[in-house]
């Protein structure tokens, strides 16, 4: 059905975390929508901003074929850094481009330390809240006018739906509505498991904030494939 399944997430849809590939949410869901092949470039510690670039690159890239995205959401505290390690650069040719640091000019010159006291002082939760927003719609649209088949789904801890601001609540009732963005409020890698008990196979370590083995990604794989039948087969 298609050329190429395209995955990109962090560590809860990293190759080999803790589940092996076969018994992956992602790998069977690449066998349910028939993809010739599967790409995966997830990464412990990706962040959003840095799965979008990678699957419009990769979309960019690769326009001769038929694509699925499905884009696996983290949490919204993990933001771009710059990183110019050798690691990091070598990593471009899999996908894992070196982080931007998007910031003001004066703070081009300034130390980690200094930029992580402006961060702390500056952030706040509806700024980056709109970020994601903005970057869902934005990917959303550059997918749908290419004709490009996807879902963005929330790996992890589900977006506060119970928040003070009308503007955000705002946002709230409009991503709902998407079922190609479905569960940025419910129904999450880890609070569907968790609704279940089914506990991470790292529990110890990471309590429930940590990745699930066979059992846990086939109850998410599941729930991926009823929302891809409600949205591409009726």
């Amino acid at each position: 059905m298609y050329d190429i399944l395209y995955v990109i997430g962090d560590s809860y849809t990293t190759p080999d975390c803790c589940v092996q590939v076969d018994d992956s949410y992602w790998k069977k869901f690449g066998q349910f929508i028939q993809a010739d092949t599967i790409v995966n470039h997830s990464h412990p510690g990706k962040c959003n901003q840095s799965m979008f670039r990678n699957a419009m690159r990769f979309c960019l890239d690769n326009s001769d074929k038929k694509i699925f995205v499905l884009v696996g959401l983290t949490t919204i505290f993990r933001l771009d850094y710059q990183d110019t390690s050798f690691e990091n650069i070598k990593n471009k040719n899999n996908g894992n481009e070196a982080e931007i640091f998007i910031h003001n000019l004066e703070l081009q010159n300034a130390s980690h330390e200094e930029l992580d006291k402006w961060f702390i002082e500056k952030w706040t939760y509806e700024h980056t809240f709109c970020n994601l927003v903005n970057a869902i719609i934005a990917h959303s649209s550059f997918f749908k006018s290419r004709n490009i088949d996807y879902l963005i789904h929330n790996c992890s801890s589900p977006l506060h739906e119970d928040i003070d601001s009308p503007f955000l609540k705002s946002f709230c009732l409009e991503l709902g509505k998407d079922y190609k963005i479905p569960n940025l409020f419910g129904n999450t890698y880890l609070s569907l498991n968790k609704d279940r008990g089914i506990k991470p196979v790292d529990f110890q370590q990471y309590g429930w904030n940590g990745h699930h083995g066979k059992e846990g990604n086939q109850v998410y794989f599941e729930y991926l494939k009823q929302i891809y039948n409600q949205e591409y087969l009726t």
